[in-house]
C-alpha cells in the first residue's frame, strides 16, 4: 500500500556521463493509465490492441517486415549519402547525414542549426560504427552546410569534426566566423572542447577548450552568437546535478572568459540542484537570456541586458513554480498541506527552450506534466506529458498558458494508442526520447522573422501510426506560428505543420521523425534538421526499455533537413489567453449543458482525489460514491455552487483496494466516472 500498482522505476542506463542520460531515478506512475490529451477542449487518450507482436520481434522478423514495408529504391537524391535501400525515395527535403547514435538530448534541445542570410549549418552528435565496448568510439560532431537557403548540400560528412570524442554540440555563427561546443570526458581534454574557423561553411577548424572546464565535470553545454560574441551556458559535476556555469567568447570563439556560476540565481536558491540539459539560451544584440527548468523544479528565466556582463536579480523572473521549494526526491514527498497523502502536482518536463524577438521580448515554451512521490519513495514519478506550456514576458509571474498538444488528425476527439512495445518494463504508447520523461509531445524550439513572426517546432505522436510491428505510435515535427507576438497561434489540434506528412506523404505512418532543430532566424523559411528512422524511440532508451533498444540497436538515422515555406504554416488562429494553465491540460472533460468535469487526479490513489468541476450557472451540486454493485458508499452535497471552476474532493481513505464509481449531479445533468482506489 506505500506505492501505486503501477508504479515501475525506471533508472537510466549509463553509458559513462558521455552517454548523456539524466542522472537521477525516475518512476512512472499510470504508464497504462487512461490520461488524456487537452483539445476541444480536451481529448481523451485511449489503449488499442497494437497489432500480431505480444512481445518484440525477432531480428528476422524486423528484417522481413522491413522488406515487406518499405519498396527497395536506389539511394539516390541522397547528397552522397549512403542510406539503407529499404528508406523511401526523397520528396521534398534532403538527407544531409547518417548516424547510428540516436540520442539527442536530455531534455531541451541545443542550437544545432544556424542561418546566417541564407547560409545554413547543420550539426548532430555523429556516429557510423555503432554501440561497441568503447561506446561509440567516433563519436563527435557530424557537419554539413549549405550556401543556396538549404537547396544544395555538401556530401554527408564521414568523420567528426573534432581529434576526439565528443558530444551533445552546438553551432554558432551570426556574421563570418563559425564555432561549434561540445562537451567530451576524453582525460586528456578539458571538459568544454570548441571548433572554430573564420568563415562559414570554408575551411579547416581550429580545436581549443573553454578554460577551467574538465572532462567528464562539466557536460552539455548550450551556446548562441551575436556577431562576434559567443555566449556559453552548461552543467558542472557531470556526476550528479549540480550548479549552472556561463561563459563567453569576444573572437567568435578563439578565447573564452574563465566559467562563472551565474551569481545566486539558480544553483541552492531557486533550484536544487541544475541537471543535464534543462536550460537554453538566446542572444539578441545585449540582451542574453537562460531559461532553467527541471522535473520538479522551478522554470526561470534570467535575462542579462548587458551582453551577460550582469544578471541582475530584478530581471530574473518565475516562469512556472514548483509548489514545493528546493524539492529534494531523497527527503521530501509531494504532501503540500499536510495531511499524510501524497499531492499531484505540476511540474516542466525538462525541455524548455526560450527565444528573444524583435522587440527584445522572451518567449519560453516546455512540456508541462504532473508529478507525484508517495512516502517512502525513491524520487519524483511522472504522468507522460501530453501538453505544451508557452509564457512570455508580457505574462505574469508563474502564469503560464497551454500552447500545443497532440494533433487530432480525423478530428473524432480521440486519440486512440496502441498497447504499447511488448516486452518492456514500460510498454509504453510512445517510445523514449530522453527528454527526461516519457512523453507525448517534447521538444520544442523556435524561430523568427524580420517581422517578428515566431514559429514553433516541437515533436508529437502521429495519431495515424503504422503500429502493426512496434506497437507505438511514431513521433513527427510539427511546426505553429504566432504573428501577434504570441497572442494568437496556430491550433495546434486542426492546423499544426506536419513535416512528414508534408514531405513524405506516401510513407509517413511509418516513419519516426523525432528531434526536430530549427535556425533561430526564418526568412521565407523555418530551416529545420531532424532526426529520421523506422522505429519509435533509441538505442538509449535505457534498460527498462529492451524491445526500443532492439529494435534501435545500431540502427542508421537519417539527419533530414526541410526547408518550410513560411507561406505553408497556417495562419494564427488560436487565441492563447495569459492565464495557468492547471485547469486544461491533461484532463478528460465530458461536457453537458450544465456543467464540465474532469476525471478525478491522480487515479489510481490511495486516500483522496480530486475532480475539477466547471459549472455554467449557480447550481446545487451532488457527488455519490458507488462500489460496483452498486452500493451507495458517500454521498457530498454543495448548495448554490457558482458558475466557474471548482475542486471537489473525494476522500476514500476507508475504502478497500478496487474499483469505484462516482455519480456527479448538478442541475438536471449526471455524469457517471470510475475511479480505482489502492
Amino acid at each position: 500500500m506505500k506505492k501505486l500498482l503501477l508504479f515501475t522505476g525506471v533508472f537510466l542506463f549509463c553509458t559513462g556521463v558521455f552517454s548523456q542520460q539524466r542522472p537521477k531515478a525516475i518512476s512512472t506512475p499510470g504508464h497504462r493509465i487512461k490520461n488524456s490529451v487537452a483539445a476541444k477542449p480536451h481529448i481523451l487518450v485511449k489503449k488499442i490492441a497494437g497489432g500480431p507482436f505480444e512481445t518484440a520481434p525477432s531480428v528476422n522478423q524486423l528484417s522481413a517486415l522491413k522488406a515487406a514495408a518499405r519498396p527497395r529504391v536506389a539511394s539516390a537524391h541522397r547528397n552522397g549519402v549512403s542510406s539503407p535501400a529499404w528508406f523511401p525515395p526523397v520528396i521534398g527535403d534532403a538527407v544531409i547525414g547518417t548516424s547510428v547514435y540516436d540520442l539527442a538530448t536530455n531534455g531541451t534541445l541545443s542550437n544545432r542549426v544556424v542561418n546566417v542570410s541564407g547560409k545554413i549549418s547543420a550539426t548532430w552528435t555523429m556516429s557510423l560504427t555503432g554501440n561497441t565496448a568503447d561506446q561509440w568510439p567516433d563519436r563527435g560532431t557530424g557537419y554539413n552546410y549549405s550556401g543556396n537557403d538549404g537547396s544544395t548540400w555538401g556530401p554527408a560528412p564521414t568523420v567528426r569534426v573534432e581529434s576526439i570524442r565528443t558530444g551533445f554540440q552546438n553551432v554558432a555563427c551570426d556574421g563570418a566566423t563559425e564555432a561549434i561546443l561540445a562537451h567530451t570526458s576524453t582525460v586528456t581534454s578539458d571538459g568544454e572542447v570548441t571548433s572554430r574557423r573564420a568563415t562559414q561553411g570554408t575551411g579547416p577548424w581550429t580545436q581549443g577548450t573553454i578554460p577551467n572546464t574538465i572532462a567528464g565535470a562539466d557536460l552539455w553545454p548550450k551556446m548562441a552568437a551575436h556577431g562576434d560574441t559567443m555566449h556559453a551556458v552548461w552543467q558542472g559535476t557531470g556526476t550528479a546535478s549540480g550548479p549552472m556555469y556561463y561563459s563567453r567568447s569576444f573572437d567568435g570563439g578563439a578565447t573564452w572568459e574563465p566559467k562563472i556560476e551565474i551569481p545566486g540565481m539558480i544553483y541552492g536558491t531557486d533550484i536544487f540542484a541544475v541537471s543535464a540539459d534543462c536550460y537554453s539560451i538566446d542572444v539578441r544584440g545585449n540582451v542574453v537570456a537562460v531559461v532553467v527548468g527541471d522535473f520538479g523544479t522551478d522554470v526561470t528565466l534570467l535575462r542579462s541586458n548587458d551582453g551577460g556582463a550582469t544578471w541582475p536579480a530584478s530581471l530574473k523572473r518565475v516562469v512556472d513554480r514548483y509548489p514545493i521549494p528546493l524539492y529534494d526526491g531523497s527527503t521530501m514527498t509531494t504532501d503540500t498541506n499536510n495531511d499524510g497523502v501524497a499531492d499531484t502536482l505540476w511540474s516542466g518536463a525538462s525541455d524548455a527552450t526560450v527565444i528573444i524577438d524583435n522587440n527584445n521580448v522572451c518567449h519560453v515554451f516546455y512540456g508541462r506534466t504532473r508529478s507525484l512521490e508517495l512516502a517512502g519513495g525513491t524520487g519524483l514519478s511522472y504522468f507522460q506529458t501530453q501538453d505544451m506550456a508557452y509564457w512570455n514576458e508580457n505574462f505574469a509571474d508563474n502564469q503560464p498558458s497551454w500552447l500545443g498538444s497532440i494533433p487530432d488528425v480525423n478530428g473524432d476527439g480521440v486519440i486512440s494508442t496502441p498497447m504499447g512495445c511488448g516486452g518492456d518494463t514500460l510498454e509504453n504508447a510512445v517510445g523514449y526520447y530522453s527528454t527526461g520523461l516519457v512523453a507525448f509531445i517534447s521538444s520544442p524550439k523556435a524561430s523568427v522573422d524580420a517581422n517578428n513572426v515566431i514559429y514553433l517546432s516541437y515533436q508529437a505522436a502521429d495519431e495515424t501510426s503504422d503500429t502493426s510491428i512496434y506497437h507505438q505510435m511514431f513521433m513527427h515535427p510539427y511546426v505553429i506560428k504566432s504573428a501577434d507576438g504570441g497572442l494568437n497561434w496556430t491550433n495546434p489540434v486542426d492546423s499544426a505543420y506536419d513535416v512528414l506528412n508534408a514531405t513524405q506523404p506516401s510513407f509517413a505512418s511509418s516513419y519516426d521523425g523525432a528531434f526536430p532543430n530549427v535556425a533561430r532566424n526564418a526568412d521565407g523559411f523555418v530551416h529545420m534538421v531532424y532526426q529520421r528512422d523506422f522505429a519509435p524511440g533509441t538505442t538509449l532508451s535505457g534498460t527498462n526499455f529492451p524491445c526500443e533498444f532492439a529494435n534501435n540497436n545500431d540502427g542508421v538515422n537519417e539527419i533530414v533537413y526541410v526547408g518550410i515555406p513560411v507561406s505553408d504554416i497556417p495562419t494564427g488562429s488560436y487565441y492563447t489567453p495569459n492565464h495557468p494553465v492547471h485547469d486544461n491540460v491533461g484532463i478528460q472533460t465530458i461536457n453537458n449543458p450544465t456543467f464540465s468535469i474532469s476525471s478525478n487526479y491522480p487515479n489510481p490513489f490511495r486516500g483522496k482525489t480530486t475532480v475539477s468541476l466547471n459549472l455554467k450557472k449557480v447550481s446545487d451540486v451532488t457527488v455519490e460514491v458507488s462500489d460496483l454493485l452498486g452500493r451507495v458508499l458517500s454521498v457530498q452535497k454543495y448548495n448554490n455552487l457558482g458558475n466557474g471552476y471548482h475542486n471537489l474532493t473525494i476522500d476514500a481513505t476507508n475504502f478497500a483496494t478496487g474499483v469505484y464509481t462516482y455519480k456527479i449531479q448538478a442541475g438536471n445533468d449526471v455524469v457517471t466516472k470510475k475511479m480505482i482506489v489502492q
